[in-house]
């Protein structure tokens, strides 16, 4: 779960923003977000998506560790599935760099949309 401390060293950068720059859309990369129940945090979610399988492999290279210990280590979150019902948006990671680069700059537009009819919160 996410330690208390960083949730308020995230808060106080937030609130370190320089005021004279227009309300900016912050983007914040949170492991085990929805497993602590912090989503309610945030405006949105924005689930990047692989399968398990990918996942495992993904975590094994990455990381350097065994087969074993990323089985381990997945098992200590939400499973990925579990975790769509929480997303409001997917961005599916298990294709192609450039597809996954391509869903991306959709959503980004998307947040920009709503950021503009100011449908997401300010500071």
């Amino acid at each position: 779960m996410v330690h208390p401390l960083i949730f308020r060293e995230w808060e106080r950068r937030l609130a370190a923003l320089p005021e004279e720059k227009s309300p900016t859309i912050v983007i914040s990369d949170i492991p085990l977000l929805i497993e602590g129940g912090s989503q309610k945090r945030f405006d949105l979610v924005i689930l990047v998506y692989a399968t398990p399988e990918q996942q495992l492999q993904r975590l094994t290279a990455r990381n350097g560790c065994t087969p074993e210990e990323a089985r381990l280590r997945l098992r200590a979150q939400l499973p990925i599935d579990a975790k769509l019902p929480h997303a409001d948006y997917v961005i599916d990671n298990s294709f192609s760099r450039e597809e996954t680069r391509k869903r991306t700059e959709e959503v980004w537009i998307e947040l920009e949309k709503l950021h503009n009819r100011k449908l997401l919160s300010v500071k």
